[in-house]
């Protein structure tokens, strides 16, 4: 074996170990098995994010009869690098070739146009995985919710405001209290 080639093996080896090579090399699987078991299905090229945020481990996005891309939750695939590359990556796939295969051309109804319908499940257990709609994962949310806090004028209850009903209140509207119907101040 020569330099170049011990190099290229080296930095094969490195891209699998590290979980967004493992991903890569899952998709790459995952095509080459649609290929094998759908030879008539032309599954476009699209691109793979991994900068989805928040409860949401993966999705696939679809826009003008095509998909627009694969997002993947990083800080979730470092978390659970086995499961996501084994589980969500074929879950996310499945998606893909369910619209390529059933929504794209519109040739069939409805029973297997819903996300995790019928036509969905199929095309998983083809593809050898089980048929599973969600994960269990510790996550966080994306947004993060502020809170304003308001008292009542009368009784002095005090409320906690998110952003969207405080802003209301800096438009004009205004709020009484649940108990004494007193006239709610900003704190």
């Amino acid at each position: 074996m020569n330099t170049r080639e011990r190099l290229k093996a080296k930095l094969a080896a490195r891209a699998s170990a590290s979980p967004l090579g493992r991903c890569e090399a899952k998709l790459r699987e995952l095509r080459e098995q649609t290929v094998e078991l759908w030879p008539d299905l032309e599954m476009p090229k699209f691109p793979v994010t991994y900068n989805l945020r928040g409860r949401t481990a993966g999705m696939v996005r679809c826009k003008d009869w095509r998909v627009r891309d694969l997002r993947i939750n990083g800080e979730l695939l470092q978390a659970n690098t086995d499961d996501m590359v084994n589980q969500i990556m074929g879950h996310e796939w499945a998606h893909a070739i369910q619209f390529v295969k059933y929504f794209a051309t519109r040739r069939h109804g409805s029973i297997y146009r819903q996300p995790h319908g019928e036509g969905w499940k199929q095309i998983m257990r083809r593809l050898g995985l089980k048929p599973i709609r969600c994960h269990n994962y510790q996550t966080t949310s994306a947004r993060r919710q502020r809170s304003v806090m308001y008292e009542c004028v009368d009784c002095e209850k005090v409320y906690q405001f998110t952003t969207r009903r405080h802003n209301k209140v800096l438009q004009g509207h205004s709020y009484l209290c649940g108990e004494c119907r007193g006239k709610l101040i900003e704190v």
